[in-house]
């Protein structure tokens, strides 16, 4: 590596390391929002009302944006010879950002455009009630296309104890996410709750814990340098 390649990695995991603890901190502020959206409802079946919607709409954007560039940072710290695996990895993650994208931007912008928005049809088409359009997008981009980037991405992290426990959090994350297309040929969304729990929490804590490798990494170099 020469130095000007070595300054713009260190650069690269700099800002890598940032999107990670903003992903962490992004889940931990959408499941905060979702809590007291879910207080204010007189019960079970009223969907959640703005602002709390909203800044969740909003805060789903911009976590699966964070994702596509922490997955870019693992594919320019991956070895050579897994540089498949996380070419792999960051391609999924762009499918799922860009499905989550599309999906939610529509639903923020349609919601908000009355009487389009409260048309029956369009109605039902846009809330997260099997089988709306709207469900189906979001399970596609975070049952199954997030996690085969999380499952390519844990590849790459195979030396060491700190990468091996980044790796089987990955894998974890993967796993729970990808059992929520069990949701889909029964019909129970009920099932699909595990894949949430795959992205929305096993998901930000193995980005985290990405972070911290990035930064043991960044320091190995800085030293030998």
């Amino acid at each position: 590596m020469d130095e000007k390649t070595g300054t713009l990695n260190l650069k690269a995991f700099t800002a890598g390391v940032h999107a990670c603890r903003a992903i962490f901190l992004a889940g931990i502020l959408y499941a905060l929002i979702a809590a007291v959206g879910l207080s204010t409802l007189p019960d079970q079946q009223t969907p959640v009302g703005d602002p709390w919607f909203t800044l969740m709409e909003l805060l789903t954007i911009l976590s699966s944006l964070l994702m596509v560039f922490a997955m870019g940072t693992i594919h320019i710290y991956a070895r050579s010879w897994q540089r498949a695996h996380s070419m792999a990895a960051f391609g999924f993650m762009i499918i799922t950002a860009t499905i989550t994208t599309a999906n939610h931007f529509v639903i923020l912008v349609l919601n908000h455009q009355a009487p389009i928005g409260r048309h029956p049809a369009i109605a039902r088409m846009l809330r997260f009630k099997w089988p709306s359009i709207a469900y189906i997008l979001d399970i596609a981009a975070w049952d199954l296309f997030f996690p085969l980037a999380m499952a390519q991405g844990s590849v790459i992290f195979s030396q060491g104890r700190q990468e091996k426990s980044v790796r089987l959090s990955m894998m974890t994350s993967a796993i729970l996410s990808f059992s929520g297309l069990l949701g889909v040929p029964s019909g129970n969304m009920a099932l699909r709750n595990i894949g949430i729990i795959g992205y929305a929490v096993a998901g930000p804590v193995s980005f985290l814990m990405i972070g911290k490798l990035l930064i043991r990494s960044r320091k190995a170099y800085e030293c030998r340098h």
